[in-house]
């Protein structure tokens, strides 16, 4: 004989409803507990933390989903979601090199109704929203955890810029129908964000990380009264292990110093070249000028001796000449030049020009 239905999913005994613990262990990081909680005795449970490792720092994203055995009562955490917004397009390109997703900033009812619902519950009939609640002590609790951690964050890896951090939190429950069954949800969100402020030539530009935690609990509508207790349980016996999260921020922490460093020691070792380019720039601009010359000389010795020409110094103009070689008699007045193979030609005994013999240039 089955179980009444509001008792389907539940472990009786005599002494009451049985739960179990359960952990979520990050067996792919640091090798701990990230949280344990309670389950009723007979539910599924299943979890995992998956990291990213291609991103800078390195991205874990945990969740788990507990479940009865007729699989109607279901309590889940969403893996957590991240994104970044900035009207800068240049701000904007590096970030989403990073693996972020551009997204303007919703507040936590609003994430919940314009962006979890049409992505996460895509695929469900007729969604609606009940009720929507704020939830101002999660939003304390929210931002009070962010900011230790941007604390120990900081104390690793100084902040290079000003930034603000702010939180939200909202609750909201919605219907749904999944294979002709309607289906209520109590949906939970907090968020965090972070907006750095970034100097420019002209102003200040501003980037906004945010991230959206969202944990849920569904059943059959029917049935969501009778199981409410069990899902507090469930909730409330969640028990995140700080020190997880410690590792996380120094490993995020130590990852941006380290890249940090990276920069400094690259900019430290240009302006090392640049010092010693400027102590040796005299030095090497000397050297490629007398290269330059003895070069012209290799070329222009090379030319004269294909073409039959060479290089005479002009006693009236101070320069040299370049005119044809294999004469024994070479003249100028300063504007024409004279040639002659005779050993006593001299153009001033039929001129009234002053002529004035031209030697072969030296070296």
């Amino acid at each position: 004989m089955p179980c009444p239905a509001s008792r389907q999913g539940f472990a009786d005994t005599e002494g009451g409803l049985r739960f179990r613990r359960e952990s979520l262990i990050d067996s792919g990081g640091f090798g701990c507990e990230l949280l344990g909680l309670l389950v009723p005795k007979e539910w599924r449970f299943s979890g995992a933390v998956n990291w990213d490792f291609s991103k800078i720092p390195p991205k874990a994203a945990a969740s788990f989903i507990a479940s009865s055995p007729d699989g109607d009562l279901v309590a889940e955490q969403f893996p957590q979601a991240e994104f970044f917004w900035t009207e800068d397009p240049t701000l904007g390109y590096a970030y989403s090199q990073t693996g972020m997703q551009s997204m303007q900033p919703f507040g936590a009812a609003d994430f919940l109704r314009r962006l979890f619902l049409s992505n996460v519950r895509s695929r469900v009939g007729d969604p609606r929203i009940l009720s929507e609640l704020p939830l101002p002590e999660l939003s304390r609790h929210t931002l009070n955890v962010l900011n230790a951690q941007m604390t120990l964050f900081g104390s690793i890896s100084p902040f290079q810029t000003p930034f603000e951090t702010r939180a939200d939190a909202a609750k909201a429950v919605v219907e749904y129908t999944i294979d002709g069954e309607v289906v209520r949800e109590d949906l939970t969100a907090s968020l965090s964000y972070m907006t750095t402020y970034i100097p420019s030539m002209f102003a200040s530009l501003s980037v906004v990380s945010w991230s959206a935690n969202v944990f849920g609990f569904r059943a059959p509508s029917g049935r969501m009264d009778a199981a409410a207790p069990l899902f507090r349980v469930v909730h409330q016996s969640r028990a995140e292990n700080p020190q997880w999260h410690t590792n996380y921020i120094r490993l995020a922490a130590t990852t941006a110093r380290d890249r940090i460093r990276m920069q400094q020691q690259a900019f430290a070792a240009m302006q090392r070249v640049r010092q010693t380019l400027n102590e040796t720039s005299d030095i090497i601009a000397r050297g490629y000028e007398e290269r330059s010359r003895a070069m012209d000389r290799v070329f222009d010795d090379y030319s004269r001796s294909v073409r039959g020409t060479e290089l005479y110094a002009d006693p009236c103009a101070g320069r040299t000449v370049e005119l044809p070689n294999g004469y024994r008699e070479v003249w100028t007045d300063g504007t024409d030049y004279i040639l002659s193979d005779n050993a006593n030609f001299n153009p001033n005994t039929e001129s009234l020009r002053s002529w004035r013999r031209m030697e072969a240039a030296k070296g």
